[in-house]
Order: structure tokens, then C-alpha cells, then sequence
């Protein structure tokens, strides 16, 4: 179960609420997010208590399945010790498999393996590059079967405006930089969609992943919740804190739906 506000997946659990006229307790469901730390009610759930349990049968009737099947096997143990045994079937039937197998083997000599190791090394580039889908610039990306991203542009900013330019946001780390990276979200189904801007996170060609800064109230669109209607699309920024002497050529912009099945997409910025 996600919770409607992050989207995140809720912790189930559950939680003692009264007791019943016997005085055993009774309990209820509940699904609660860490990040929102938003509790939500579910169906009430009542154990089985003690007495409601099923009685365990008696000793006296394993006693008798434990004497049964102990009686089943020394019976068959002194029949298998009575019957005579017939070795000469036994070898008249192990011969024709002994003779069997040099015929096999001068007959059908072990063919040598030609095949090339050429379609293991393709296979092995397809397991390497397979799971990355690159999206070029100004190109939409089809991320979930609903919805489709494109980047528009991206760009490096000391600052960013807001309060119609009488304030400005910089970055809280020493020598550092907002990358902002414009987006445009289209909505192709017949229900709204939630997008997020920790949906994204922008990946450097070094391995280091970095996390939207979250700009409130800033003179551009900046995404951070937002829904988008059906048949509709919509246009914002996103912001991300990187060192001062950074390329935007050596980042990517990555798009996560939480879809299992689906692989990462990644954008290009230049």
C-alpha cells in the first residue's frame, strides 16, 4: 500500500484496541509512512484466540497410527527377507546395457564444439547495456505506459530568483552550483498523474548520484508535487546542488516509476 501524499510504501502492522467480553484482545490494521508519518486505519483483524483454537488430537490415536505403520514395515522387511532372489535375471538384463555402450561410443564419436565464442560476447553486451535506455535531448521518453518526459534544455545557475527578484536561492555547500534542468511531462491517459521531483535524480558519468534541492516559491515552475490532468502536459525545472567545476555534458537526468519490470531511463542534458 503507497501513501497518498509521498507515494511511498507504508509499513503494515497491528495494534491492540479493546478486549472482548472474555477479556481476550482484540485488534486492528493499520498502514503508517515513515517519511509523512501518516497512520491509516485499515479492516479491523481479530486472532484467533486460545480458546477458539482447535483441540489437538489425543495420544491414544497417534499411539495407534505409530503401531500401524511400525506393523506395514516389519512386514514388509520379512517378506523382502523371504522372497528368493533371481540373479540370473538380473544379469541377463544388466548384459545387453554393458554391451550397449561400446557400440555407442565407437559408432558415435563426440563431435568437436565449432562455435565461436562470437554470441557470448553479444549476449554479454546486451546484459551490460540493456537495462540503460538513453533519451536524447528534446526527445520524449516513454517512461511508464501513461506518461512520457522530455529535457528540454539544462543549464548551470549561481542562484535561483524568487519573490519577483527581491530574494534568490543559493546553494547551502561551499563552492557549489545549481545544475536546473527544464522538463516537460506529458500525461497521455485518461486519469490524472502524480509527479514528483524525487521521482528524478541526476547521475554523473563517475557513478555519483545527486537528489532534486527542493525550491519553494521561486519566480520559474519548479516541480515538487504536482498533478497533471488527462490529455495534458506540463513544463518545469528541476534543481540539483553539484560541485562549482562540473560539466553538464558529464550528467544524465534518471526518471524512477518503482516499476519492477520496467528499466532505467536515462536522459541526455546536451
Amino acid at each position: 500500500m503507497r501513501c497518498t501524499k509521498c507515494g511511498r510504501e507504508m509499513r503494515v502492522g497491528s495494534e491492540e484496541y479493546c478486549k472482548d467480553a472474555n477479556g481476550n484482545p482484540m485488534y486492528k490494521n493499520f498502514a503508517y509512512c515513515d517519511t509523512c508519518r501518516i497512520k491509516s486505519e485499515l479492516q479491523d483483524m481479530n486472532y484467533m484466540h486460545s480458546n477458539q483454537r482447535p483441540k489437538k488430537k489425543t495420544n491414544g490415536c497417534l499411539t495407534a497410527i505409530l503401531v500401524t505403520v511400525l506393523s506395514l514395515i516389519m512386514i514388509g522387511v520379512i517378506g523382502h527377507l523371504l522372497l528368493p532372489r533371481n540373479e540370473n535375471d538380473s544379469k541377463s538384463k544388466a548384459t545387453p546395457d554393458v554391451q550397449a555402450s561400446p557400440d555407442k561410443s565407437t559408432t558415435q564419436p563426440p563431435k568437436k564444439d565449432n562455435s565461436s565464442s562470437k554470441p557470448q560476447k553479444t549476449e554479454t553486451k546486451k546484459a551490460e547495456t540493456g537495462h540503460k535506455k538513453y533519451i536524447s535531448l528534446n526527445k520524449y521518453g516513454k517512461v511508464s505506459k501513461k506518461m512520457s518526459i522530455k529535457v528540454n534544455n539544462a543549464g548551470k545557475k549561481a542562484s535561483i530568483s524568487c519573490g519577483n527578484g527581491y530574494l534568490a536561492y543559493k546553494p547551502d555547500e561551499d563552492n557549489s552550483i545549481y545544475i536546473v534542468v527544464n522538463n516537460t511531462v506529458k500525461n497521455n491517459s485518461n486519469n490524472s498523474k502524480r509527479i514528483e521531483s524525487s521521482d528524478f535524480t541526476l547521475c554523473s558519468k563517475g557513478g555519483e548520484n545527486y537528489v532534486p534541492t527542493l525550491i519553494v516559491g521561486a519566480d520559474d515552475n519548479f516541480f515538487s508535487y504536482d498533478v497533471i490532468n488527462p490529455k495534458m502536459k506540463q513544463s518545469g525545472n528541476l534543481a540539483f546542488t553539484v560541485p562549482k567545476n562540473s560539466k553538464i555534458s558529464n550528467f544524465y537526468l534518471m526518471y524512477e516509476n518503482y516499476d519492477i519490470f520496467s528499466e532505467d531511463i536515462f536522459f541526455k542534458l546536451k
